[in-house]
């Protein structure tokens, strides 16, 4: 990986959510990710942040094919957008042993 470029992810959520204000009162996050059956567990711990801008809601809006369902527009007040920035990765494999590899941005 490379130091300088960050690893970011965005979410969507309704913006008067508890995530929300979860994100608000403590933005430390981490994202857990398992094979079928939990053999295999990814964690991925950073921090999350709120956001405004109209183009990166757009774009996480277009991402999303059913976004409509959930939320009128990209544009609506209740639809949220969450930036998650990575800060480590963490591997969990039973079948390796159970040895855990971490990985630092």
């Amino acid at each position: 990986l490379d130091p300088c470029c960050e690893v970011v992810g965005y979410l969507a959520a309704g913006a008067s959510s508890r995530k929300m204000d979860e994100i608000r009162a403590n933005p430390a996050t981490q994202l857990l990710f398992s094979t079928q059956g939990y053999d295999c567990t990814v964690r991925i711990s950073g921090v999350c942040e709120i956001v405004s801008d109209s183009a990166v809601k757009k774009m996480v809006w277009d991402a999303i094919p059913q976004a409509d369902k959930y939320f009128p527009s990209p544009d609506s007040p209740e639809f949220g957008v969450i930036k998650f920035t990575a800060k480590s990765f963490e591997l969990l494999c039973m079948s390796a042993g159970m040895e855990t590899v971490t990985v630092e941005l």
